[in-house]
């Protein structure tokens, strides 16, 4: 079974881009038609703009379990410099628990994989879920309580 959201994280590129350029556009002509209180004012609005996306932290996330393995793979959709791709993989069987933690009203998602090893319990790196739909946010929740002990 596998669950990506390469569809909607590329909307979200285009969409940040497209009004990063807008924004940035509007301030070059408001300053250079000397309406300067336009153009802190669009440059206050672009910073609050892009500030809200890099919070937001907006992941390409590919989610899939096969016969053993349990398998996460994510990236930052909008980032400044070079694409930092990461991933969890584990055995089925040391998989212990997940927590999903929702803020702003359920629009954006966390989420911390928990799993059993020889030491003890050990949480894996929180991934950002905020980029994917809510259904695919609840096939990944069902599908990981499928493994629970």
């Amino acid at each position: 079974m596998q669950i990506d959201n390469k569809e909607k994280a590329k909307k979200i590129r285009k969409i940040f881009y497209s009004g990063s350029v807008l924004l940035m556009s509007l301030i070059a002509v408001f300053f250079l038609l000397d309406y300067f209180k336009l153009g802190l004012i669009t440059a206050v609005i672009a910073s609050l703009y892009i500030i809200y996306f890099l919070t937001a932290e907006y992941l390409y996330v590919e989610f899939s379990i096969t016969e053993n393995e349990v398998f996460v793979k994510y990236f930052k959709t909008i980032s400044f410099g070079s694409q930092e791709f990461k991933s969890i993989n584990f055995p089925k069987n040391l998989y212990h628990s997940s927590t999903f933690e929702n803020s702003y009203l359920g629009r954006l998602t966390d989420m911390t994989i928990t799993i059993q090893t020889q030491k003890g319990l050990a949480d894996y790196p929180t991934v950002s879920l905020s980029a994917m739909d809510l259904s695919d946010r609840e096939k990944i929740q069902s599908e990981l309580n499928k493994l629970k002990h």
